[in-house]
């Protein structure tokens, strides 16, 4: 096994050390019975880790403390309090339903968390960039590497993850293989623009050689060689660079520019089940979410975003031109 494959088994083994000679839940061996678990639903590595640090993270809280609904409604009135984002939460409680659910299949403890359901806020509607906002931002960016990541975000709508986990062997001409959360059977493949194809050849010539199939395509400048960087570090290249290049636009995050490529394809005039398939939605009802006006349908909003485009006094091959190319790649495909 290479140095890449190994880093995210070695990450989770190092993670796991946690859980030696720690009973809990009624389970005496809760690291191998982690294993076994991840097994059984092949988990891929990187969901390996974030299942585990979910349960590292209630397990500290509890104190060590068997789980219970009364104690579960607790951590996650607590989370609130703390102000940690919803979907933070949701993603907490679907790692850990799904361990209690595995407990309780294998008959080591009761599926207490059957009936339980995350606190929700009201909703917040999704911040995201208008196309000229885009525009501004990708000629403000200078630096291959970040401009290449923000693209991939606000043009292809990767995530962070997706983007840690690129590899040069995922390329193909103008095809991109999207590593599945989870499972290797998840992996879709995307179309990559012109621009896009132009900004990977260009990081490919800076990189020392290092762009084997297996090599990761956005190497770790700090961590062990060959290492990515990761999702968490990517994230926090992306705030620096909106806090830099857009500081007018204090309230888009990293993820919000994934929220921007959806948006567009949807003002755009794409088809909802088109969307959610561009998007890599599990459920049309996630995708459903960037819709808060049906009148965007009733409108020429198609009219509208060709005014809008025109406006910004483009050059045939810049980065909002291709934008509008892709889109309109998508509609007719």
């Amino acid at each position: 096994m290479n140095t890449q494959k190994n880093y995210y088994a070695q990450k989770c083994e190092r993670i796991l050390a946690y859980f030696d000679h720690v009973p809990w839940c009624g389970v005496q061996d809760v690291r191998q019975t982690i294993k076994d678990w991840m097994a059984e639903t092949r988990a891929a590595h990187t969901t390996w880790y974030h299942r585990t640090a979910s349960l590292i993270a209630l397990h500290k809280w509890a104190h060590g403390k068997d789980l219970s609904k009364t104690l579960m409604l607790q951590y996650y009135e607590d989370l609130r309090l703390r102000k940690v984002r919803d979907s933070s939460i949701k993603a907490e409680h679907v790692r850990i339903k799904s361990f209690c659910a595995y407990l309780y299949k294998k008959d080591l403890y009761d599926d207490i968390m059957k009936d339980i359901e995350p606190p929700t806020g009201e909703y917040r509607e999704k911040q995201c960039l208008t196309a000229a906002e885009l525009n501004t931002l990708l000629k403000r960016i200078t630096d291959i590497r970040d401009k290449t990541i923000v693209s991939l975000m606000s043009i292809c709508g990767l995530r962070c993850i997706e983007i840690s986990e690129m590899q040069w062997g995922d390329i193909q001409a103008d095809r991109m293989i999207v590593r599945g959360k989870g499972r290797a059977e998840k992996n879709t493949a995307i179309v990559l623009p012109i621009s896009i194809q132009r900004l990977l050849l260009d990081l490919k010539r800076t990189t020392n050689g290092k762009t084997d199939p297996e090599d990761y395509v956005f190497i770790s400048e700090t961590r062990r060689s060959h290492a990515p960087i990761s999702a968490t570090n990517i994230s926090k290249i992306v705030r620096a660079i909106l806090r830099d290049k857009l500081p007018e636009k204090k309230a888009i995050t990293p993820h919000g520019l994934r929220h921007t490529a959806i948006t567009l394809a949807i003002e755009a005039g794409m088809d909802i089940h088109r969307v959610s398939k561009f998007a890599r939605h599990k459920s049309i009802a996630t995708t459903s979410v960037y819709i808060h006006d049906n009148e965007k349908f009733s409108n020429p909003v198609e009219a509208h975003i060709e005014a809008l485009v025109d406006s910004q006094d483009t050059q045939p091959n810049d980065d909002l031109s291709l934008l509008k190319h892709l889109l309109s790649k998508l509609i007719k495909s």
